[in-house]
């Protein structure tokens, strides 16, 4: 049976200079700010938010039928951030979809689309 692993980087971010917070749901960030644009610190900041939300960097969910989800590390997550520089995604929208991961990691449900939508 062939595994698969999906490596997360649904990230969302708590600056604080931008008037972040110690709020679990949300990151402090401007909801409307596009995820592709963010500076490199609030990059790390939104990708620090994002993989505790999910469990921890390393965190593995097994969701059947040969699927394994990773939450990446920060530093991956970064990095994958660029992805989206073209695409318009918000950081509200992926506040939204790491809260939904965080309760159901298999799920992928509706919170997540506008990130899918991307690719």
């Amino acid at each position: 049976m062939r595994t698969s692993t999906l490596f997360l980087f649904v990230a969302v971010t708590t600056f604080a200079a931008c008037g972040g917070g110690d709020d679990a749901d949300s990151s402090g960030l401007d909801p409307s700010a596009p995820v592709g644009t963010l500076s490199q610190e609030d990059a790390t900041t939104m990708c620090e938010w994002s993989t505790t939300t999910q469990g921890g960097p390393g965190t593995v969910h097994e969701c059947g039928d040969g699927v394994t989800v990773e939450i990446e590390s920060v530093g991956e997550c970064v990095t994958s951030l660029a992805d989206f520089s073209d695409c318009g995604l918000t950081v509200g929208q992926m506040e939204a979809c790491t809260l939904e991961l965080a309760d159901n990691p298999c799920g992928f449900g509706a919170a997540c689309a506008p990130l899918f939508e991307c690719f």
